[in-house]
């Protein structure tokens, strides 16, 4: 067996016991293909959303991977193996692509499941056997042709783990990450008459085109890895220090009475956690890129001369505010790695701590959901002034009203849920919600489109008022319990790793 063969097989009998896994999967696409399909027709459209939750897994599973290292108690074991860094990763990739190829085989077999129900309730048209077994093979080649463009992009979240630029770098990554995701959302509620573009001759089309650019991609990134960005994450390690991990405050009486000077410990780490993005805010490539999107934001209300209402307000501006603090959220602990110690140390309640940081990350993008309304509305007013559009257009204000209240509340509940992670990390046969629940915060915002919208928004249409209230009533008490629990088993971010370490030596015994 070559050296290359037994870290294949080391790193894939890291991910997991492969006959569980792909037997949760099954069980857990099965829920979701025929939750989004149920009222689909076109047989097209599910044998496509097959590979596309291929391509989320896969994405997911491998960035889930590259943020584990630093945490892991044989971190400093894998990186001392007398191996050079580049056939580490590739053997890291090849076992993620492994795993990717069986996913691939078992998200069709849901699909054919689906397909086989839909059409015995009559909810789905039948095919012929012929085109059927087409459609079928397809699909699987377009699954497994995505596996290594999603396993090498999601393990290049590694460069977004420690530097300067991490925060710049992570805005363009959390958008084709989320893109990628809410690629299930809209296959799930694609027109008809699209179908013809996804035929098995097109989706073969599409396999040759992302293998061709998968392989090259896969090639690179895995080289750029070896050489930057392992060294990025693992120099976002940290000294363990059980005590304050598991303790409640400080311990030192002058550190403590320094943190209570304060007028509130709440407010000292809300404002801690502002600071840090006013720190990547203030970087040059940041206002570049943020004042490109603003100019060419107005300009855009200035030419399209049409009021914000329905859902263009909503898919139009207020997206990528809400997914940069939901992506900034999902890696909070491993951006915080160095100072997580620190910041449990702090003299305020873990529940506090956490809701502090969520406070803050809500803050962030209502601010820049505030700044794109004004810029929206600065280039309508100057359409107006010119003659290319009615002063009427000013009347959808209550929209914009509307849909910063509904992103808002959403994204404070899915912040809030994102907490949870933590007590994946002390109860971890939970962890396989982990996928259910980073897809939740992916997607809201085509599931906010779709129950608290009007299907074709026309003037006079009112906002939706009674539906965020009870979306409100609702959030509410899961939050506070969800943050309540992440409080609880925070400190096991840091401690997790060695318990499971103790667990395993204890099995062995």
């Amino acid at each position: 067996m070559t050296i290359m063969k037994q870290l294949i097989g080391l790193e894939y009998r890291s991910i997991g016991k492969p006959f569980p896994l792909l037997i949760t999967y099954y069980i857990l696409g099965l829920a979701g293909v025929g939750y989004f399909f149920r009222e689909q027709n076109a047989p097209e459209f599910l044998f496509l959303f097959g590979p596309a939750l291929v391509m989320v897994t896969m994405l997911m599973v491998s960035a889930i991977q590259m943020i584990s290292i630093p945490a892991s108690p044989f971190r400093d074991w894998w990186l001392t193996l007398p191996h050079s860094r580049r056939l580490l990763v590739s053997a890291k990739m090849r076992a993620l692509l492994l795993m990717g190829m069986l996913a691939a085989p078992v998200m069709l077999l849901v699909c054919l499941t689906v397909y086989v129900l839909l059409t015995l309730f009559g909810s789905m048209q039948a095919l012929p056997a012929g085109q059927l077994l087409s459609l079928s093979l397809s699909s699987l080649a377009l699954g497994a042709a995505v596996v290594p463009l999603s396993v090498s992009y999601g393990m290049s979240i590694a460069f977004m783990a420690s530097g300067r630029s991490r925060m710049i770098t992570l805005v363009p990554y959390a958008c084709v990450f989320f893109a990628a995701v809410g690629t299930i959302g809209v296959i799930s509620v694609l027109n008809e008459d699209t179908a013809h573009l996804f035929t098995s001759a097109r989706m073969l089309l599409y396999a040759g085109v992302a293998l061709l650019a998968g392989i090259p991609v896969a090639f690179g990134l895995s080289r750029l890895i070896a050489s930057k960005g392992i060294a990025m994450l693992t120099s976002s390690s940290v000294t363990l220090n059980k005590s304050v991990a598991r303790a409640g405050s400080v311990t030192d009486k002058k550190e403590k009475a320094v943190a209570l000077k304060s007028k509130s410990a709440f407010s000292a780490v809300f404002r801690l956690e502002l600071s840090g993005f006013r720190y990547y805010e203030k970087k040059l490539p940041f206002v570049i890129i943020v004042s490109a999107i603003l100019i060419a934001w107005t300009a855009t209300a200035f030419f399209a001369g049409k009021p914000l209402d329905g859902t263009d307000n909503s898919s139009g501006m207020f997206v990528l505010p809400t997914l940069i603090a939901v992506m900034l959220m999902l890696f909070w602990d491993l951006f915080h790695r160095k100072t997580m110690v620190w910041q449990l140390g702090f003299p305020i309640k873990r529940s506090l701590l956490l809701t502090a940081n969520v406070a803050a990350h809500a803050v962030l993008a209502i601010k820049w959901m505030l700044i794109l309304a004004l810029g929206y509305y600065i280039g309508l007013g100057a359409a107006v002034l010119t003659g290319k559009t009615e002063p009427a257009a000013f009347e959808a204000i209550p929209w914009t009203a509307y849909s910063i209240l509904l992103r808002t509340i959403a994204m404070i509940f899915i912040l809030s849920l994102l907490q949870l992670r933590f007590v994946f990390y002390r109860f971890t046969f939970l962890y396989i919600l982990i996928f259910p629940l980073y897809w939740l915060a992916g997607t809201h915002s085509s599931l906010l489109d779709r129950y608290f919208y009007p299907i074709a928004p026309a003037g006079g249409v009112a906002p939706a008022w009674e539906l965020l209230g009870l979306l409100t009533l609702a959030a509410l008490p899961i939050s506070v319990l969800c943050l309540w629990l992440g409080g609880k088993y925070v400190h096991h971010a840091l401690t997790a790793t060695i318990n499971w370490d103790t667990k395993k030596k204890e099995a062995k015994k």
